[in-house]
C-alpha cells in the first residue's frame, strides 16, 4: 500500500516540523512520497525541506478548481491539513478541505484546535473557527459520493508551548512572565514538537482502510502532560532561563502590545492566542489530554521544565545523539569465532569512552545491541541454511528473531528527549538471549 503524503503550510512551524519528521527515519521508510504546499516558496524552511527530499509546490489560494488539479498531480493518497498563519487562514482551509474532497483525497488529517469547542464565537471567534473546520471534514465520512474521508483523523493541539517564548525578553530584563491568564485558572501548554510527532504517526500509519485503525475516524485531544497557573510556569522557567521569573497577569490589551512587539504573526494569529488566553480566564482549560499521545507514539509528553531546557539549549534534544549498532556480541563470547565476538566488544569501549569525552558537547552516544533481526539478508541465509531458524527457535526465550521495527523503535528512544540522561549505555535488545546460562 502506497503512502504519498502532501502537507500543507510547510513554511509555517507546525507544517514545516511534521514534514521534516516524515523525511526522516523512523519514519521515511514508511512513507513513499512528501509533497509540501507553501504559500511562500523562498522560505528558508521551504528550501530546507526540498534538500531533505519534499516535492515543494506553492499554494496560490482563491481557485479551488486549480487547488484540486494541483492535489490530483501530486497524486497524494493522504493529506494533512494544517490551517496556515494567513489573515485568511480559515478561507484557505476551508478551501483545501473542499479541493481534498474533490481531488478524491482518501486520507485526510486535520490540525485543529483543543478547546475550539468550549469557545464562544462572540468571544472567542478565532478559536470556534475550528468547529467549522472539523465539521467539514469529517462530514465527509458519510459521504458515498467521494473516497475523501474513509480515513479522517482530527488532532485538537493544545495551546503552543512555544508562544509562551514571546516573552522570553521581558522575562529576561524584568524577571516577569507577563500572561493575560488570571490568577487562578491553569492550563497544560503542548510542544509543538509532541503534536508534529502524534501527527507524523497517523500520516505514515497504514490499515486495510487507509490509516492504521487505530488511528481513523479519531478525535485526537492532545494537550501537555502537566497543568499550570502562572506561577508555576514561571517556576518551570526559572533554571531553564537563569534568571529569577515571577507571573504578571496583565491584561488582555497588554498582551496585544507584547504581540505586535515581538511576535512577527498576522493578526488573525495574534487573536487566536488572545483568544486561548480568554478561556483560560474563563476556566475552560482546567484539563489535561495525554492519552491520545501516549497511545499513538509509546511515550510521554514533554514536561514544561524540559521544554524550557531544551528552549534554551540546556538540555540536549536528540540531534546531538551517536547510536553505535552493536550486537548481543559486544555482551558475550561466542565460541569459534573470536574476532567477531573481540570486534563487538570493542564496540563498547568506543561507545563509552566517546560518551564520556564529548557529554560535555553535548553528544551522548550509545549502543543498541541485537540478536537476529528478521531483514532481507537473514531471510536469504534461512533459505539457505532452515538450521538457523532451529536454532532461533531453540535459543531465543520468544521462539523468533526480532522485527527490524523492534530494533529501529530502540534507537529511536535513545535519540529522544525521553533519554536524555541516558549516555555511554549499551542497550540489549535480544528477548533475554544473553541471560541464559548457555548462549550456544
Amino acid at each position: 500500500m502506497s503512502r504519498n503524503v502532501c502537507i500543507t503550510a510547510v513554511d509555517g512551524h507546525t507544517g514545516f516540523l511534521i514534514a521534516e519528521l516524515l523525511l526522516s527515519d523512523p519514519f521515511a521508510s514508511k512513507v513513499d512520497s512528501v509533497v509540501g504546499l507553501t504559500l511562500d516558496p523562498s522560505s528558508p524552511r521551504v528550501k530546507e525541506l526540498e534538500g531533505l527530499g519534499a516535492k515543494i509546490v506553492e499554494h496560490q489560494h482563491g481557485r479551488e478548481r486549480v487547488m484540486v488539479k494541483v492535489l490530483k498531480e501530486t497524486r497524494c493518497d493522504t493529506i494533512c491539513l494544517v490551517p496556515p498563519a494567513h489573515s485568511h487562514k480559515m478561507d484557505i482551509a476551508i478551501e483545501l478541505v473542499s479541493a481534498a474532497k474533490k481531488a478524491g483525497v482518501p486520507n485526510v488529517l486535520l490540525i485543529s484546535s483543543a478547546g475550539c469547542d468550549y469557545a464562544s464565537r462572540q468571544k472567542q471567534p478565532r478559536l470556534r473557527e475550528f468547529i467549522e473546520l472539523e465539521s467539514l471534514t469529517m462530514e465527509a465520512k458519510g459521504d458515498a459520493s467521494t473516497s475523501t474521508g474513509h480515513s479522517p483523523c482530527i488532532i485538537r493541539a493544545g495551546f503552543y508551548a512555544e508562544n509562551l517564548l514571546l516573552y522570553t525578553k521581558e522575562a529576561r530584563q524584568e524577571g516577569i512572565l507577563p500572561l493575560p491568564i488570571g490568577q487562578n485558572h491553569k492550563f497544560a501548554p503542548v510542544a509543538l514538537g509532541d503534536i508534529a510527532q502524534v501527527a507524523a504517526h497517523v500520516l505514515s500509519g497504514k490499515g486495510p482502510h487507509g490509516f492504521d485503525d487505530q488511528h481513523r475516524g479519531q478525535m485526537m485531544v492532545v494537550t501537555g502532560p502537566m497543568l499550570c497557573s502562572g506561577e508555576e510556569l514561571a517556576t518551570a522557567a526559572n533554571n531553564a532561563l537563569e534568571t529569577k521569573l515571577q507571573f504578571e497577569d496583565i491584561s488582555a490589551a497588554e498582551a496585544k502590545k507584547v504581540l505586535r512587539t515581538e511576535s512577527d504573526s498576522d493578526e488573525s494569529e495574534k487573536q487566536y492566542l488572545l483568544d486561548y488566553y480568554s478561556l483560560v480566564r474563563e476556566g475552560k482549560t482546567n484539563y489535561i489530554s495525554t492519552t491520545a499521545f501516549h497511545d499513538v507514539t509509546g511515550e510521554h509528553p514533554t514536561q514544561p521544565t524540559d521544554f524550557f531546557k531544551i528552549k534554551n539549549g540546556t538540555q540536549d534534544i536528540g540531534c546531538g545523539v551517536i547510536i553505535n549498532l552493536a550486537s548481543a556480541n559486544s555482551i558475550v563470547g561466542l565460541p569459534g569465532k573470536g574476532s567477531y565476538t573481540i570486534s563487538k566488544h570493542a564496540f563498547m569501549a568506543i561507545t563509552k569512552m566517546a560518551g564520556i569525552d564529548h557529554a560535555a558537547e553535548g553528544i551522548r552516544v550509545n549502543a543498541v545491541c541485537a540478536t537476529w533481526v528478521r531483514t532481507p539478508l537473514l531471510d536469504v541465509e534461512l533459505q539457505r541454511n532452515p538450521e538457523v531458524q532451529e536454532m532461533i527457535s531453540a535459543i531465543v526465550p520468544i521462539k523468533r528473531a526480532a522485527e527490524s521495527e523492534e530494533v529501529s523503535d530502540t534507537i529511536a528512544f535513545l535519540c529522544s528527549p525521553a533519554a536524555s540522561y541516558i549516555n555511554g549505555a549499551s542497550l540489549l535488545v535480544d528477548a533475554a538471549v544473553t541471560t541464559t546460562v548457555r548462549l550456544f
